[in-house]
């Protein structure tokens, strides 16, 4: 009897301390898969929070696809106040892409190695993407690798996340 009550005892902590863990599962991301390359690294994205902004009295929407996760409530915040991501700033490993109304590509950011590049409108950088009751799916990637400076650069990815509201 005694062995029993411990053995319980045991699977209850076991089960308590897993909780914690699985709350802090990103509730936006159904599922993600991919990479971005700086120079010699290769970072493996694994996180992806989707959201929708105002540009221009249109619709766009917004996804950040990153090696770790972001501050899912300090962005929900700048989205409340400022209506946009302008001001949130993310210094690891990311892919953003803005699509504009009719879900089409309208810019690419990627940080990387701390480089910056942002582009809009580059024929090498394609994405194909769903928006279906509330979740962006797709796949963003670049068709050929291409030059900062010395460091060559390309991404590819796949991805399904809800799209949040703040």
């Amino acid at each position: 009897m005694q062995r029993n009550v411990v053995l319980t005892s045991a699977l209850l902590v076991v089960a308590i301390a897993q909780l914690p863990a699985d709350e802090k599962k990103e509730p936006s991301t159904k599922s993600i898969s991919g990479t971005t390359k700086m120079a010699a690294e290769t970072y493996k994205i694994q996180h992806a929070f989707a959201f929708e902004i105002k540009r221009s009295g249109k619709t766009n929407t917004v996804i950040y696809l990153t090696e770790e996760a972001i501050d899912q409530d300090k962005l929900k915040e700048n989205l409340k106040k400022k209506g946009s991501d302008d001001g949130f700033f993310l210094f690891k490993p990311q892919i953003k892409l803005r699509f504009d109304e009719n879900g089409k590509l309208d810019y690419v950011f990627l940080y990387a190695d701390g480089a910056s590049i942002n582009s809009s409108g580059s024929k090498n950088m394609v994405a194909e993407v769903t928006i279906k009751d509330g979740v962006l799916s797709g796949t963003a990637k670049m068709n050929k690798p291409e030059k900062f400076f010395d460091k060559e650069y390309t991404f590819d990815a796949k991805f399904e996340a809800k799209i949040v509201k703040p």
